[in-house]
């Protein structure tokens, strides 16, 4: 249930819409700029204002959509941005403020790689600021409006690689966990998606594979946490124990995801090889080049699903297979080919899904954005 908490309206340059990845977004601004984080994320803001029941009443009139959407918007519009930032990029609210109000600079941050119907319910997109090139296709396909969608790269990402040089350590193998809490509770249960069950079915699979590939090439296996925690050590109770069990005598390591830090690019990007299901992560390190095997495979409704998600990958870094050896055999061939080899095998390919430019990351084109922006203002 959202509490309620009472804000202060005033005019600022920048309003960053939604918590989500706030850390994130507050490097993508310029220095010196006022600005303030706006969300109704676990809370729902009020304020005692005769201007705010005025623009509520308005974007109601105006704009043809629901009382909160409206409300939403009105608290935006109170504040008087002249550029509005989010990392929730799925949020109606945006493109239609974007609609409604041209002249503001409204931009929306990719945060998570997607399957095509996770779009869907968009009815339109302000400037999108897109990880690769997979978000654009969607849009054309499910005639999506958008105001502008830029191939731009991650955005966490850019801020890593462009604080921590990229050095792998030999023998270090990393499993992006993908776990979910429903994965403990699917046996017998007919409600539950079949997509749901098919990636349960995979994850464990695939990580039962990792633990004995790491024993047998005796490597070092960590595992990168899904559940978000507070600080560093701390684990999610329920992912700790879901791969202790998997895991048996074999050796791991659970490594923390502590929220809004880059804790989770830092295990992943030194390793010397990654392994994982469907996370953002495996194709933030395959778009700087980290050896990566994408295991959709490891399920055959799982690979059926994923077709917008793979068919831009090389054979070579897609599982197509349950079975450990295919696993193995995959693992040894990447991991023996040279770095050069590797590059060249997936330079034509590795910007599809991410598309990171290390010369110039995103948060320092955001940045140039609202300066350009702010200056015509």
């Amino acid at each position: 249930m959202r509490k309620l908490t009472w804000i202060r309206i005033r005019s600022v340059p920048v309003l960053i819409f939604d918590s989500l990845g706030v850390d994130y977004l507050k490097e993508a601004i310029p220095s010196g700029v006022d600005y303030v984080v706006f969300t109704f994320r676990d809370q729902f803001p009020i304020a005692l204002s005769p201007v705010l029941l005025w623009f509520w009443m308005r974007a109601i009139i105006r704009l043809g959509v629901g009382f909160r959407q409206a409300y939403m918007i009105a608290m935006v519009d109170s504040h008087r941005p002249k550029a509005i930032l989010s990392f929730a990029d799925r949020s109606e609210v945006l493109g239609i403020y974007q609609d409604y109000r041209n002249e503001v600079l409204v931009i929306s941050i990719q945060n998570a790689v997607r399957h095509p119907h996770h779009f869907l319910h968009l009815r339109r997109a302000p400037n999108y600021f897109a990880l690769g090139k997979d978000a654009l296709r969607s849009f054309h396909h499910y005639q999506i409006p958008y105001k502008r969608c830029v191939s731009a790269g991650s955005l966490p990402l850019g801020i890593f690689c462009s604080r921590n040089p990229i050095a792998r350590e030999a023998d270090k193998l990393v499993f992006v966990s993908s776990y979910r809490l429903s994965f403990d509770h699917l046996e017998g249960e007919p409600g539950e998606d079949m997509y749901t069950k098919a990636q349960a079915r995979a994850h464990s699979r695939i990580f039962r594979h990792a633990l004995r590939y790491a024993e047998d090439s005796e490597m070092e296996l960590v595992v990168v946490a899904k559940g978000k925690v507070r600080f560093e050590g701390e684990h999610f109770h329920e992912e700790k124990q879901y791969f202790d069990q998997l895991s048996g005598d074999k050796s791991f390591t659970l490594s923390s995801t502590v929220k809004d830090t880059l804790g989770s690019y830092r295990q992943a990007l030194t390793a010397e090889f990654i392994v994982g299901l469907d996370s953002t992560l495996l194709y933030e390190a395959f778009s700087v080049g980290a050896k990566v095997l994408f295991c959709w495979g490891a399920d055959e409704y799982l690979l059926n699903c994923a077709q917008s998600l793979t068919e831009h990958l090389p054979s070579q870094v897609l599982l197509d297979d349950v079975n450990y050896d295919a696993f193995a055999n995959k693992v040894d061939f990447l991991r023996n080919l040279s770095p050069q080899s590797y590059s060249r095998m997936i330079a034509q390919v590795q910007s599809e899904y991410v598309d990171t430019k290390q010369d110039h990351p995103l948060h320092e084109t955001l940045k140039q954005e609202i300066e350009d922006h702010l200056d015509l203002a």
